[in-house]
């Protein structure tokens, strides 16, 4: 036979069980100020984020690197073509001209391309440091506002 909390008694005056007892007034919070596995997920996908990023800003840059150095080298080459050209004895001036006007569109676009090269890589490095540090301020803008509303709704109760 199964025990049962039920008491039956003939008598008007109250029983009480031996175990009960006065319930205690609850002194803490009804709910806790962050939830640890919801925290540590959030925590895992911050981390994410930012590796993510910083390999995606290192494959830019990486890309950015080879693509201006395979600019740089077809130039290169065509500077080398028209040096050997203009070591011709027999080559008429307005032909001399020509290759004199092709290294130098060559060599402005060498020299594009580095600069060009060299702002994207800054721009890349820029937002990476920046993006940890929004992330940061996020997560401390994101805790003091959940501590600040957990004060409020105790304020409040």
């Amino acid at each position: 036979m199964e025990n049962s909390n039920i008491v039956v008694t003939g008598r008007t005056a109250p029983v009480a069980r031996r175990e009960s007892q006065m319930p205690d007034a609850q002194t803490g919070q009804y709910y806790p100020a962050y939830d640890a596995k919801r925290t540590g997920k959030l925590v895992d996908e911050v981390i994410a984020a930012v590796k993510d990023d910083r390999a995606n800003t290192k494959r830019a840059i990486s890309a950015d690197i080879a693509s201006t150095a395979r600019v740089q080298n077809q130039n290169d080459r065509v500077m080398a073509a028209c040096e050997r050209e203009l070591r011709r004895r027999d080559l008429p001036d307005e032909r001399r001209d020509e290759l004199l006007d092709r290294m130098s569109r060559a060599d402005d676009s060498t020299a594009f391309e580095s600069a060009s090269s060299r702002e994207f890589q800054r721009e890349q490095l820029d937002h990476s440091h920046k993006l940890s540090w929004k992330i940061l301020l996020f997560l401390v803008g994101l805790a003091v506002g959940g501590i600040g509303s957990t004060a409020l709704v105790r304020a409040a109760a």
